[in-house]
């Protein structure tokens, strides 16, 4: 039998055997993606965040569409539910600093803290998406813990 035969029969019984190694089963891609929920939940988290500038066109989009979605898609995806705690918590706080700042204005400084809360109400549901658009469920500073 020379060189050849012998790397041939070789060869066979590497084929024919049973203990011809598997690809480590750990560095495989998967077929399915398993973050499709995480995904859904930071797509609905980010609109969540960003349905509450839907008050500049009325208050009443503000606050309803923001409270609907959250309460719609809290039992499906669980982990929106603290970011509908954040948004809720932030438009009553809105509100209060509003009412704060309306008896404010006969003292003149309720437009300063108009101007203010103004800013912050764009400011802070951008942040928020974008934090929630990362995974992070970024509660908004200055607001009253309503729920929690």
């Amino acid at each position: 039998m020379d060189d050849l035969d012998k790397d041939r029969v070789i060869d066979a019984r590497l084929i024919e055997s049973d203990d011809v190694t598997q690809p480590n089963a750990s560095h495989q891609i998967p077929t399915e993606p398993t973050t499709s929920i995480q995904e859904e939940t930071r797509r609905w988290a980010v609109l969540l965040h960003l349905s509450t500038l839907l008050g500049l066109i009325s208050f009443g989009f503000g606050l309803i569409v923001p409270i609907v979605l959250w309460q719609w898609k809290k039992t499906e995806l669980p982990a929106i539910d603290a970011h509908g705690k954040v948004v809720a918590n932030a438009i009553l706080s809105y509100f209060a600093y509003s009412v704060l700042a309306f008896f404010l204005l006969f003292v003149l400084i309720g437009f300063a803290l108009f101007w203010v809360l103004g800013i912050l109400f764009i400011l802070y549901p951008l942040i928020g998406a974008i934090k929630a658009w990362h995974g992070e469920v970024w509660p908004y500073p200055l607001c009253f813990k309503f729920f929690k």
